[in-house]
């Protein structure tokens, strides 16, 4: 992010620059940084229904994250930056950790397979 001031009109104007240092953002206020997320794991199958599936996650830019499964974009709200989540699988569908800041949103995730009904 690039702060730009100008005294005589009491103004600063703030750009966000891609890689190849492009603008593509402006804003009076400070431009927050879009999430990362560095690390993802998760296993390609569980043994059965309803068996955890452990989630690990590292981010940076973020202010929280949150694991989707399936159709349920909050399964499991407001977890940390970084960790591990056991989550239990329905059915083989697809689980997606999401990073949040201010606004800004990043994703990684796969598709999960359940091998086993429950008994």
């Amino acid at each position: 992010m690039i702060e730009v001031s100008n005294a005589s009109a009491a103004a600063t104007v703030y750009y966000k620059l891609d890689k190849a240092n492009n603008r593509i953002a402006t804003s009076n206020t400070p431009i927050p940084d879009t999430p990362v997320i560095s690390s993802f794991s998760a296993p390609a199958s569980v043994a059965k229904q309803w068996a955890p599936a452990t989630i690990k996650w590292t981010s940076t830019n973020s202010t929280h994250c949150s694991i989707a499964v399936g159709g349920d974009p909050n399964a499991y709200p407001n977890l940390p930056t970084s960790g591990s989540q056991a989550v239990l699988m329905p059915e083989t569908t697809a689980v997606v950790v999401w990073c949040h800041n201010n606004g800004l949103s990043t994703s990684n995730g796969r598709i999960i397979q359940v091998n086993g009904i429950q008994n």
